[in-house]
């Protein structure tokens, strides 16, 4: 007598072993997954440690100098702006750092960029994940590693790390930096590199352009800052409230002299469009009475000076007003339509201008009223902001 035994059939077991490839291969993907984190976790843990332990040191110390840095510079070997290199061995012993320093993965030391007076310093690392925090990473002395698919992040100060654009390779680890002289002059070269100034600020430059960098850092904290695709804003940032003012005598400097002189090198030599913006209320007016009124601008087309005054009878009801669409025109209207045209008054619309500084007097030096009607020299400047992005 045969007796029949339990069994899986082929197809019973194709779908069993299906269903256990399937649940291996999410499972090996999740744990991949939270391995990738986990290290990512542990570089930006490493970050906040180390520039914590380089702070301290530097309350009663210079910052040390990076390992293997080459020098950043400016016109010149001689002439050195910064460091970049690695929070290597020598860095760690020096600041007494024993919470290890090194890529998980990599087994590799962090970018370290440290400005001239070492007092500033950014550290940079290469996450795997483009949402994780950064960690620039180097085999101690061995500068072969591959960064494409990395992606590389930064801490600290807002200074700027600088990577080779397509491959994310440090450029202290460049070939054609170490087998020269170790230095890289920011004014000479014309290579393009990426400057990561913040987590949210990558711009990439030529070195001709990225040496403006250095001088924007030291109005970082007042009107100058780069935007986010590139561009550099200059903002002169108040809060002026005259609204229908014809007493008081005012001089207002939105930009110095210093300011207008980088606008015009950055404009004229490299960017070539601009957008202003402003949420002033802007204008000033004459009648058959004189105001003193001396408006200073530069035209954008070549930053020259465009110089627009109402300091003469101006004819009846005549009023220069600030454009409330693109900020950087200013229209004249008048009951007395030749009055627009005459006395270096605009037609209609001026040339596109930028704003630098006023000098409004309804009553001052000079200043006559028709009848006593002073209201016939009023003049309005009221908001909190006048700005001017130059762009590519």
């Amino acid at each position: 007598m045969k007796y029949k035994f339990p069994a899986f059939t082929l197809v019973e077991l194709i779908v069993v072993i299906t269903i256990i490839g399937i649940l291996s291969t999410v499972w090996f993907v999740s744990y991949s997954n939270y391995l990738t984190w986990a290290r990512d976790s542990n570089r930006y843990s490493q970050l906040t440690k180390l520039s914590d332990s380089l702070q301290v040191y530097a309350t009663t110390k210079s910052l040390p100098l990076p390992d293997y840095y080459i020098e950043i510079t400016a016109s010149w070997a001689t002439n050195v702006i910064a460091y970049q290199g690695y929070v290597g061995t020598d860095v760690l012993e020096t600041i007494d750092y024993t919470n290890g320093g090194k890529d998980p993965k990599d087994d590799s030391f962090y970018t370290y960029y440290l400005t001239k007076d070492r007092k500033s310093l950014q550290l940079m690392a290469l996450m795997e994940e483009a949402g994780s925090v950064t960690q620039n990473t180097i085999s101690n002395t061995t500068f072969a590693a591959d960064y494409s698919s990395r992606f590389p992040k930064v801490y600290g100060k807002k200074l700027w790390v600088l990577t080779e654009v397509d491959t994310n390779t440090p450029v202290q680890e460049l070939s054609s930096i170490l087998s020269g002289s170790w230095y890289l002059d920011i004014v000479k070269t014309s290579k393009e590199y990426n400057s990561y100034i913040s987590n949210d600020l990558v711009v990439t430059w030529s070195w001709t352009k990225i040496a403006w960098i250095e001088f924007l850092n030291k109005y970082w904290s007042k009107n100058i800052k780069l935007s986010k695709d590139g561009g550099i804003v200059f903002s002169s940032i108040w809060r002026w409230n005259y609204l229908n003012e014809n007493e008081k005598c005012i001089d207002i400097v939105l930009f110095s002299e210093e300011e207008l002189s980088l606008m015009k090198e950055i404009f004229t030599s490299w960017f070539k469009d601009y957008i202003i913006e402003t949420d002033l209320e802007f204008y000033y007016k004459g009648d058959d009475s004189t105001p003193k009124h001396y408006i200073y601008w530069k035209k954008m087309i070549d930053f020259s000076d465009y110089n627009l005054h109402l300091n003469f009878n101006a004819g009846d009801n005549t009023v220069m007003k600030l454009s409330e669409t693109t900020f950087d025109t200013i229209t004249c209207t008048t009951s007395n339509a030749g009055r627009c045209w005459t006395n270096w008054l605009p037609l209609t619309d001026s040339e596109p201008i930028l704003l630098y500084k006023l000098l409004l007097q309804p009553r001052c030096d000079g200043a006559t009223a028709f009848w006593d009607n002073w209201s016939r020299n009023s003049y309005s400047f009221k908001g909190t902001y006048y700005s001017v992005e130059l762009k590519k």
